[in-house]
This record gives structure tokens, C-alpha cells and sequence, in this order.
């Protein structure tokens, strides 16, 4: 069987005339756009004319706007300018007030004084009063002593009155047992003057224990002096320290009042140098702000035009079309290929799987894993559009040369999948 030739591969489209034509395309639909949207406008207060200029190198046209208002507007538009112009005017002068004004320093003579602090006031401190009793004074007194004075002329007292009645009856009983002829140191004798002995002893106790109760009201009204005493001074010092307490909260009071009144007029003072430096701030800046009104007087207002419809026209994509062009040739070319390598026997033993794998024809390249052989097994998209899976020629050629066909009239490198996987 005769060997068939190969087809002859298309030839790719030229990037720099395809984007060459696809620039003019779009300037030309720029142009047609432009001449659409600018449209002219006539209106009750003027018109708006468009007049396109000549094509720069670029093939790009500029266009100018002229406006031309109507009579009663432009009169308007007029006076503006001429009130506008006496504002400016009239401003001039007042900037020599400004001057006039600004040049000169502020002065703060006039204001009150600064107040930045009032003066505390002495506070009265409580202090002590005296001192506080805490035992009995008396006053030098021993009460035992006092006990034994009171109870001794006590009972004194009373002795002075016992010792000549029992030497009375002592007497007066001795005559009677004469009398009666009992004799000394007789039985009688003795019991006659024993009984007297025992009365006399009864009421000498008696005394003795009187005395004694005298010597204790005495002890006792002593210790009860000193403590009234005592009890006195205290209160004296209590009610001392009372009086001191409130003559101190008094004083405070009145200083409290008094620096109340201090910082009640230094904020009134302050208060009053404020309000003075404003108002000389005010007549100040008085000038110059008649001068920004001058300067910012309202003027009259130029007519607004109606926004203008805007169309367009979509430029065609020959870069697209030519891709198209191209994708079809190729893959006419690719079917004649593989009916000739089908009919083409041991070809390199490459079979009839040998397809375009140049990288330079090549976009979107993503390794998604490996081929058996050991190297990467890529997605991507040919240049002119169809999605594919496999490898690249120039990473094949390394590990099996065998396998790559330069023998394409393009010039690119083909891949056969055959002897890949043999």
C-alpha cells in the first residue's frame, strides 16, 4: 500500500495583525458610539452644539462642546458678571479695613485679670479641752486617817460622858454595899460590882461601835466629795469641750461660706474676661468676615442641558473569529493527521495517537498528577479554545525522546500517545 502524504497543517493566525485589526475594529466602534452620544440640544435658555475634529493618529476624534445662551439668559449671565465685579470691588476697600484692623496687635489690657486659684481658708481644729479626770483627787486626804480622826472624837465624845457617870456609879454603889454592910471582896461584893462592870462594858462597846459608824460616814463622805468633785470637773470639761466644738464648727462654717464666695466671684471674674476677649475677637474678625461676604455673593446660575440619550455599538471580536477560523483548521488538519498515521505503518510505532502537545500552543496549564512514565499529567486549554488533558512535549523528549514528532510543517511539537504508553 503507497504511503499517503501528510496535510498540511494550517497556518496559525498572526497575534500582532489579528490584534492590529481588533484595535481598529474598536476604534471604529468608539468613533460610532462617540457620534451617537453626543447629540445637540436646543432649549428655551440656549443650545449646546458638538462638533467633532479631525482623527488624531490614534484614528480618535475629540469633540467640542459649544454653548450659546439665549438673549435674556446671556443679559443675565451679564449682570451677574457686573455685580460680581463691584463685589470684588467694594472688597478691595474693605481689605484696608481688614488690614487696618488685623495689623494691629491683640491687646488684652482692657480684660479682667486671670483668676487661677483662690486662697484656702484656716479651718479651726478641735483641740482638747483641758484634761479629763479618771480617779478620785482627795485633794491630799487619807481616808483611813480620816476613818480613824472621826471615829476617835467620836467615840471621845461619847466617853466623856460615860467616864464620870460610871466613876459616879462606881462611887455610888460602893457606899450603897458599905451601907448595906456587905464587905469588899465578898461574894456579894463582887456580883454587885461585876454587873456594873458588865453595863459599863456594854455601853463603852456601844460607843466604840457608834464611832465606828461615825468614822465611815466621815470616810465615806470624803470619797464622795472627791468623787462629786471628780465628777464635776468632768462635766465642766465635757460641756468646755462642747462649747469649743461648736464655736469651731461655727468658724468653719464661716470659712466655708467665705471661700464659696471666693470661687463663686473669681469664676464670676473669669467668666467676665471671657465674655471681654470674645467680644474683641468679634470686632475684630468683623471686617474681614463683611469682606468674605463681599467675596461670596451669590451669583447667577448658568442653564442646565438635558443629559443626552446614550447608544452604543458592540465592536466585533475578530480576535474570536479568527480563533474560530483557526480551531477548525486545526482540527481538520488533526483529523487528516490521524487518517494518515492510521494508514502509515510503524511510523516510529507511534500508532495513530499523536496530537499537538507544544506548550507554546498552550494556556491555563495546571498539573493535576503524573503520567506513568514519571512526569506531569496536565489540564490546559489550546490557544484557540478547546479544553484538554496531557502532557508536554518538551518534558516527554527528556525521558522519551522516541515519542515527539518535529516533523509538523508548523514547526510545533507533536506527541504520540501510542509510543507514550507502549
Amino acid at each position: 500500500m503507497g504511503k499517503k502524504s501528510a496535510p498540511a497543517a494550517p497556518a496559525a493566525p498572526d497575534p500582532v495583525a489579528t490584534a492590529a485589526a481588533q484595535t481598529q475594529q474598536n476604534i471604529a466602534a468608539a468613533n460610532a458610539q462617540a457620534t451617537l452620544n453626543h447629540s445637540n440640544q436646543n432649549t428655551p435658555w440656549g443650545s449646546q452644539t458638538w462638533t467633532s475634529g479631525p482623527a488624531g493618529p490614534d484614528g480618535i476624534s475629540q469633540w467640542t462642546s459649544n454653548v450659546t445662551l439665549s438673549p435674556a439668559q446671556q443679559a443675565l449671565s451679564d449682570s451677574s458678571d457686573r455685580i460680581s465685579q463691584n463685589l470684588a470691588n467694594l472688597g478691595e476697600k474693605q481689605l484696608g479695613a481688614v488690614s487696618d484692623t488685623l495689623g494691629k496687635p491683640f491687646n488684652y489690657s482692657g480684660a479682667p485679670a486671670q483668676v487661677n486659684g483662690v486662697p484656702t481658708r484656716q479651718l479651726q481644729n478641735t483641740a482638747g479641752y483641758g484634761t479629763i479626770q479618771n480617779d478620785v483627787d482627795l485633794g491630799g486626804a487619807n481616808l483611813y486617817q480620816t476613818f480613824q480622826d472621826a471615829q476617835k472624837a467620836a467615840y471621845n465624845q461619847q466617853a466623856q460622858y460615860l467616864d464620870p457617870k460610871y466613876k459616879q456609879d462606881q462611887s455610888d454603889l460602893e457606899n450603897k454595899l458599905i451601907q448595906q454592910g456587905v464587905l469588899q471582896g465578898t461574894e456579894a461584893w463582887d456580883k454587885a460590882t461585876q454587873n456594873l462592870g458588865q453595863q459599863r462594858t456594854f455601853d463603852y462597846n456601844n460607843a466604840f461601835n457608834n464611832s465606828y459608824a461615825t468614822g465611815l460616814a466621815a470616810q465615806n463622805q470624803l470619797y464622795s466629795q472627791a468623787l462629786s468633785n471628780g465628777k464635776f470637773h468632768n462635766d465642766a470639761q465635757q460641756q468646755g469641750f462642747g462649747q469649743s466644738v461648736a464655736n469651731a464648727q461655727l468658724n468653719n462654717a464661716a470659712q466655708g461660706q467665705a471661700f464659696s464666695n471666693d470661687v463663686t466671684n473669681a469664676n464670676l471674674q473669669n467668666q467676665g474676661r471671657s465674655q471681654y476677649i470674645n467680644e474683641q475677637n468679634y470686632l475684630r474678625q468683623q471686617p474681614l468676615n463683611e469682606l468674605n461676604a463681599l467675596r461670596s455673593g451669590s451669583q447667577v446660575n448658568s442653564p442646565q442641558f438635558g443629559s443626552t440619550p446614550q447608544g452604543s455599538v458592540n465592536p466585533t471580536d475578530i480576535a474570536s473569529l479568527y480563533g474560530q477560523q483557526y480551531q477548525g483548521q486545526l482540527a481538520q488538519y488533526n483529523a487528516g493527521v490521524a487518517g494518515n498515521n492510521a494508514l502509515t505503518s510503524g511510523l516510529f510505532s507511534l500508532g495513530s495517537a499523536a496530537l499537538m502537545s507544544d506548550r507554546r500552543l498552550k494556556t491555563n496549564i495546571r498539573q493535576i498528577g503524573m503520567h506513568a512514565i514519571g512526569i506531569p499529567l496536565y489540564s490546559y486549554d489550546y490557544i484557540w479554545g478547546e479544553p484538554s488533558i496531557g502532557v508536554m512535549a518538551d518534558e516527554v523528549e527528556q525521558v522519551r525522546p522516541e515519542a515527539v514528532l518535529r516533523h509538523h510543517p508548523s514547526g510545533y511539537a507533536m506527541v504520540s500517545y501510542g509510543a507514550l504508553n507502549a
